[in-house]
């Protein structure tokens, strides 16, 4: 049942539907949000073009970190 559950395939779709099923407290895991967390930083820049600051890659690390904290 945990091999099904965090099946790799498709980046962890089992855990994560089965993740939102759950009530708090609970305790998920923090490798599958360090992941997330990486991926959105490496694949994003800092800055856009123009010079700004790329706030849309911020707000994708925010709710991901304010799901694993829910």
């Amino acid at each position: 049942q945990l091999e099904t559950l965090f099946d790799y395939r498709k980046s962890h779709k089992n855990y994560r539907s089965h993740l939102k099923t759950i009530q708090p407290p609970l305790i998920p895991f923090l490798g599958i949000a360090t992941k997330d967390i990486f991926a959105v930083d490496e694949n994003n820049p800092d800055f856009l073009a123009s010079g700004f600051i790329n706030f849309e890659k911020f707000s994708m690390i925010g709710n991901i970190i304010k799901e694993t904290c829910r």
